[in-house]
């Protein structure tokens, strides 16, 4: 059942994904999209090396999906009110956040799509370094597709620390094919498993 809220976020994603090409020149190239699941609930794992992912992310992605955001940005009441509507929901860093957990797994098992970053934290392209564990346990628990992404560009188009999006820059994003990890108390190894998955798609 198509719902006012899957009308507004594919409204939302329309409107992100023009301004990106009309206002700033950006293009944005999809490979692999076929990869995504088309029923029932399924994991996005993706590299993570500018503001601009999650946004690029979302438009790239065939099916919707939702958004762990940091707890600070939802302190703005009109932008935490806007990336609530568009499936985002607080995350606070550092800790074990046992209510984000609980609201990622209800997402996931009402048919929903997660968009996690194995590495946690922005990184350089040439950095696909030991990601956190914890997208190893949530991959196993909710017992879920993990759908590979790589996305390459966003450094260029908003470069950390930036705050101004640069004119004309080509964006890809790669998907790959969906991977089940099976149960094991090995979290760190399951993570690491969907890092090479991401790593394979760089030349793709």
């Amino acid at each position: 059942m198509y719902t006012p809220r899957m009308a507004w976020y594919d409204f939302c994603r329309g409107a992100a994904a023009g301004t990106l090409r009309l206002a700033f020149g950006i293009r944005i190239r999809v490979s692999g999209g076929n990869y995504v699941p088309r029923h029932g609930g399924f994991i996005l794992a993706a590299n993570h090396a500018s503001n601009l992912d999650p946004a690029v992310l979302a438009i790239a992605c065939p099916r919707q999906v939702n958004f762990m955001a940091k707890q600070e940005l939802f302190r703005h009441l009109l932008f935490g009110a806007l990336i609530r509507s568009v499936r985002a929901f607080p995350v606070k860093r550092g800790t074990a956040d046992l209510g984000s957990i609980r609201e990622a797994f209800s997402r996931v098992r009402k048919g929903g799509g997660l968009l996690l970053f194995p590495q946690g934290g922005r990184r350089p392209l040439n950095d696909m370094s030991k990601p956190e564990p914890g997208v190893g346990m949530l991959s196993q628990r909710m017992g879920v597709p993990v759908v590979p992404a790589f996305i390459a560009g966003t450094d260029t188009a908003l470069p950390p620390g930036s705050k101004k999006i640069q004119r004309g820059a080509v964006l890809t994003v790669t998907f790959g094919p969906a991977i089940t990890l099976e149960k094991s108390k090995d979290y760190q190894e399951s993570s690491s498993r969907i890092m090479k998955a991401i790593r394979s798609l760089r030349n793709g």
